[in-house]
């Protein structure tokens, strides 16, 4: 049998979903459900701060970590070599059995066109004047100094040099220590190696 428009009975409240804004399939669980929120991106600056701010903290803590490890170990302190301090070139009274009159002067005499410092002391040894100590600054080259106060056939000896005098005909033999020249020259007889080993005996016990 046909059904007229009239025949169809309404929907019951209960049945009509239309009046909640929801498809009939809807049902009565899903409506009582709050409203579902959509997760939105967050703003670039966002995430470019975020990332600075994580990227500074990371760098941060290894300077920390480095300072701490640094901070742990002992600590070596560097200091600059400068050129050393001269010391007093005043004559030694005694070095091994060789000795000076006490009395006698010890201040350096100075050239005014040089500027140089000399001093020259007469040593002893069992009471008979054996060796004179010659002191000259400032020098750097033995051999020229030599040459200078008159040596003649100037050798090198060592670390140092030795010649003879043209004058007296006496041997002697220098180095140089801190900017010093240090010349033994013999009045006995002595050979150079003993003027050599004299000459650094007066070097050590001069700048000791």
């Amino acid at each position: 049998m046909s059904s007229t428009p009239g025949d169809n009975p309404p929907p019951s409240p209960l049945q009509d979903n239309s009046r909640f804004g929801a498809d009939a399939s809807t049902g009565p669980d899903e409506l009582d459900a709050g409203p579902v929120i959509r997760a939105e991106r967050f703003p670039r600056w966002f995430l470019l701060t975020a990332g600075i701010l994580a990227l500074v903290l990371a760098v941060a803590g290894a300077g920390i970590a480095a300072w701490r490890i640094n901070a742990s170990k002992p600590q070596v302190v560097i200091t600059a070599s400068g050129p050393r301090t001269p010391w007093e070139m005043v004559p030694p009274l005694s070095v091994d059995e060789y000795s000076r009159d006490a009395s006698a002067a010890d201040t350096p005499s100075a050239n005014p066109t040089t500027k140089k410092q000399t001093i020259a002391a007469t040593y002893a040894r069992s009471g008979q004047n054996t060796v004179v100590l010659l002191m000259s600054r400032p020098e750097k080259d033995a051999k020229k100094f030599m040459v200078d106060l008159g040596m003649n056939s100037v050798i090198a000896t060592e670390d140092g040099f030795c010649g003879t005098s043209v004058d007296t005909n006496r041997d002697s033999c220098a180095l140089i220590r801190d900017n010093t020249a240090i010349m033994v020259v013999d009045l006995v007889g002595l050979s150079r190696a003993d003027l050599m080993t004299l000459a650094h005996k007066f070097a050590d016990s001069l700048a000791a």
